[in-house]
């Protein structure tokens, strides 16, 4: 009789066991929806408000190199010599104008034949209404365009240009950091959840 005494609880200590161990388990799995929901609201809000304010501060140096242009560029009467300094303080920016009825270029700093072509079919696009900004990729380099039609009382079609590959790369750096960050919090979460789920749940299974 004491033999069956002792195998019956020998049994129901490791029912007990197996059942906190599921019961831990489904703690940390809890832990880390939790923590992965939180983690991708935050990492989604953070990239969105990273580049919303990376691509203002380079709009906004798009507009400040587009009034130095063209408050500087000649009349058409007197066309300008292609690649000569063209007032622009910024030096990364890079500067097209094209004659708007026969889409000829008049003058650039543009080297580029690849980035002049896709500069070009941006060109024949209207924006009587206001600046139009693009983002192109020529050869995998992203490049933003601000585009404006006859601004400063010139006329043409007037494009500024800025390679933003610096920009991109730093954003999916940050990303990644976000992501690699995301997951080893998670796997800590799995880890602590499951070991301090016996804390919390011994004097359960004791009751």
């Amino acid at each position: 009789m004491s033999h069956d005494s002792n195998r019956t609880r020998s049994w129901l200590s490791i029912a007990n066991e197996r059942l906190m161990r599921r019961q831990r388990l489904r703690l940390a799995l809890v832990n880390m929806a939790v923590l992965a929901v939180i983690w991708l609201g935050l990492a989604s809000t953070v990239y969105i408000v990273l580049v919303g304010e990376s691509d203002r501060s380079i709009d906004q140096r798009l507009w400040v190199s587009m009034e130095q242009y063209t408050e500087h560029f000649p009349p058409l009467e007197r066309k300008p010599h292609p690649f000569e300094d063209r007032y622009l303080n910024d030096e990364d920016a890079l500067y097209v104008a094209w004659d708007p009825k026969k889409l000829t270029l008049i003058d650039t700093n543009v080297t580029n034949l690849s980035l002049l072509t896709s500069l070009k079919t941006l060109a024949a696009k209207p924006c009587d209404n206001g600046p139009c900004y693009f983002l192109v990729e020529v050869h995998e380099t992203p490049y933003r365009v601000l585009q404006m039609q006859n601004p400063n009382h010139r006329t043409g079609t007037f494009q500024i240009v800025e390679n933003i590959s610096q920009e991109r790369e730093m954003i999916n750096r940050l990303t990644a950091l976000m992501m690699m960050g995301g997951i080893f919090g998670i796997v800590l979460t799995i880890i602590g959840g499951y070991s301090l789920g016996r804390w919390t749940l011994l004097p359960i299974m004791q009751a």
